[in-house]
């Protein structure tokens, strides 16, 4: 697994991660690699990835998901939870369905928000409850 990280690291154009680096010490690119290399060594055939730390800018989201085809095999599907990632990518040589999941009373796309309808699957949810 270290040297699927290795691989992971240098597609993203990140450090490489030490076996003795703690995670709390990790930029949030060096972080998101470690923690899903953590998640993908089950070999479970769904992955489900919450990106928690924002990235500081579409690159680091860009590197973040040529990462993946180190980490996650490619029978796997990955489910990304994320507020936002750039338009135009999904993970390198796979296919990319995008859910753009709203509140069906939600105000429309921000205007510059580009409309994809290759991979766009509108999913509209009930109200939003808040606890």
């Amino acid at each position: 697994w270290l040297t699927r990280i290795d691989q992971a690291a240098d597609a993203a154009g990140a450090r490489r991660i030490g076996a003795d680096d703690p995670v709390g010490s990790l930029l949030p690119l060096e972080r998101a690699i470690a923690l899903t290399a953590v998640a993908a060594a089950g070999r479970a055939p769904v992955l489900v990835l919450d990106v928690v730390d924002p990235f500081p800018d579409a690159a680091a989201e860009r590197a973040f998901l040529a990462a993946l085809p180190a980490l996650v095999h490619e029978s796997t599907t990955v489910l990304l939870g994320a507020p936002g990632f750039p338009d135009d990518h999904g993970i390198p040589g796979r296919p990319t369905v995008r859910l753009r999941v709203a509140p069906d009373d939600a105000t429309a796309p921000a205007p510059e928000a580009v409309e994809r309808p290759d991979i766009d699957q509108p999913v509209l949810t009930g109200k939003e409850t808040r606890r």
